[in-house]
């Protein structure tokens, strides 16, 4: 092979590489920015931006299926997403996991009518929440209090303490739970440890079931210790 075939089968792999790299580049899962507000012009530059992605769905799909197929799922759900964000409720939403956007759940409760009891049977494990998991809120939770505020009294706390504190302004009652769920350690009350409640109930609960133990918390309206 003379020198000049090795330096054209370089060049080509080169460019090669570049392109496969531009793919790389142009298929990270899309994702919606923390300042988005759903303005027509930010949601047809977002739109297109996503559109990027699957256009660039063959050549991806030629180098790696299984990358290609994982970026068109991820894809997918960032389209989702975007059409929640922007307040958009599937016909089926009530069933659907809540995630962790605290104001696409807010969105959900107002179109839904929580039951206290089907929320009080899913805080105290007596039935699977609508994904199907058990959800034990009240191992933490129960008469004791030792790992987690009490569940009796609940509502009494919010209504006079909590709500009265400046990081609270503007929050209902809900949105307060709500945050409490998805973002256990946005706010932790004293004297107990961030890092206790797991994270991940934005998963294993549906807005339906949201709605449900709200309502059953709202019930705990027991009166404070002096």
């Amino acid at each position: 092979m003379t020198r000049h075939t090795k330096l054209w089968i370089g060049l080509f792999i080169g460019i090669i590489a570049i392109g496969v790299g531009v793919i790389m580049a142009q298929t990270q899962t899309p994702t919606i920015p923390d300042d988005f507000t759903c303005d027509m012009a930010e949601l047809i530059f977002l739109q297109d931006d996503f559109q990027r992605f699957t256009d660039t769905f063959d050549a991806l799909y030629q180098e790696n299926p299984d990358e290609a197929l994982a970026m068109l799922y991820d894809t997918g759900k960032a389209y989702q997403k975007l059409a929640l964000t922007c307040g958009y409720l599937p016909p089926d939403f009530a069933s659907l996991a809540a995630g962790k956007d605290v104001a696409i759940i807010m969105n959900a409760l107002q179109n839904l009518k929580g039951d206290p009891v089907r929320g009080q049977s899913i805080y105290n494990t007596l039935e699977p929440s609508g994904t199907g998991d058990m959800i034990a809120c009240a191992g933490c939770h129960g008469s004791h209090g030792a790992n987690a505020p009490m569940t009796e009294g609940t509502w009494t706390r919010w209504d006079e303490i909590h709500r009265l504190e400046p990081q609270f302004a503007g929050y209902t009652f809900a949105q307060y739970i709500v945050e409490s769920i998805v973002h256990p350690d946005a706010y932790v009350v004293e004297p107990f440890s961030p890092g206790i409640m797991p994270s991940h109930f934005g998963q294993t609960l549906t807005f339906q079931d949201i709605a449900d133990i709200i309502m059953y918390l709202e019930s705990q309206d027991q009166l404070l210790d002096e």
